[in-house]
């Protein structure tokens, strides 16, 4: 009966089996992989059948993902500095691509009724109170040199529609909007009538950073009590 030779792994130093190389199974598989991968027709090959098969990847992948040691190994990840300046790069050269996948990923009726329960959900309530309460601590800063009635008259020029979108949504939701995103103005910026413009919530919600949005800051909420009166006898005058 032939006699198995073990050996000291040069790789993972454990006394195992000779496999090859002065390797164990494992790590010669792994040594004979990496430079099996690297031979020109084996890339070509790779690339092709990946094409070939988007979907079923697509699939894996996402089943992969689920998993809590992926969701674990994926966190560390985004947390090395290379990740984040990688990200941070592509997020910056990509900004037109993703704005459109995230218009069209918003709009598919699975991910709206996700977010709805979300929006509902424990952790959906904290990370919009924690929203705000970012939000509220830019605000204090925020100075507006405009009265109320000079934005009221700009609300009541829309007649109701939208601006952005162009659809009749109502006076009473219409939100207010800053043209000059709060987190990106300059410290001390006075936001005059000409720096603020009535939106709906959706077009105001939509915009991001790219156009700040206010909380739902609708006209029954910028309107104090006292003068909700005056304003509805505007709207009738009008």
């Amino acid at each position: 009966m032939k006699k198995e030779r073990t050996i000291i792994c040069t790789n993972c130093k454990e006394l195992i089996k000779h496999h090859g190389k002065g390797l164990c199974k494992q790590c010669y598989s792994k040594e004979y992989m990496k430079e099996y991968n690297q031979k020109p027709e084996v890339k070509e090959h790779s690339k092709k059948w990946r094409e070939d098969n988007k979907e079923q990847i697509r699939e894996r992948m996402l089943i992969y993902n689920q998993r809590p040691e992926a969701k674990e190994l994926a966190k560390k990840r985004r947390q090395k500095p290379e990740a984040k300046e990688c990200a941070k790069k592509y997020q910056e050269t990509n900004k037109e691509h993703l704005k459109g996948y995230r218009k069209e990923y918003y709009q598919k009726p699975e991910v709206i009724e996700h977010m709805k329960e979300y929006y509902h959900s424990p952790n959906g309530k904290k990370s919009r109170r924690k929203g705000m309460l970012k939000r509220l601590e830019r605000m204090d800063g925020v100075i507006h040199d405009f009265t109320f009635y000079e934005w009221q008259e700009k609300v009541l020029e829309t007649k109701g529609i939208c601006p952005e979108c162009k659809e009749n949504v109502g006076i009473n939701k219409l939100t207010l909007d800053h043209i000059v995103p709060v987190s990106k103005a300059p410290e001390g910026f006075t936001y005059t009538i000409k720096d603020v413009t009535p939106l709906c919530k959706s077009c105001n919600s939509s915009k991001s950073n790219s156009g700040d949005h206010d909380l739902n800051t609708t006209m029954e909420n910028f309107v104090e009590g006292k003068y909700l009166g005056e304003v509805l006898a505007m709207m009738e005058e009008k």
